[in-house]
């Protein structure tokens, strides 16, 4: 099932609205997956994503990106105590 949604999440262009609004039930997913190289996979996707939008409107999704979906899957995985999976998430935030 997670190779399935990655797949559509992949191909969904990145200006259409289906993909910001696929992206918090792919958080849950991602939430859910243990498999870390399937976890690492959909932090990709989203982190690729993010990158995708152009400069001038990244003060609008970044807070999207790494507060709401980012931080929150973080946020789960610490709480889970999986801490190679914190890492791979933690590696993808802006340092501040």
């Amino acid at each position: 099932m997670f190779d399935f949604i990655a797949d559509k999440y992949e191909t969904l262009n990145i200006q259409s609205e289906e993909k910001f609004q696929m992206t918090m039930p792919f958080t849950k997913l991602l939430i859910n997956t243990t498999n870390e190289v399937k976890f690492k996979r959909g932090i990709d996707l989203i982190v690729s994503f993010r990158e995708s939008i152009p400069v001038g409107y990244r003060v609008q999704t970044d807070p999207f990106f790494n507060v709401r979906v980012l931080a929150e899957i973080l946020k789960a995985k610490k709480q889970l105590g999986q801490q190679n999976l914190v890492n791979i998430v933690s590696s993808q935030l802006p340092k501040f």
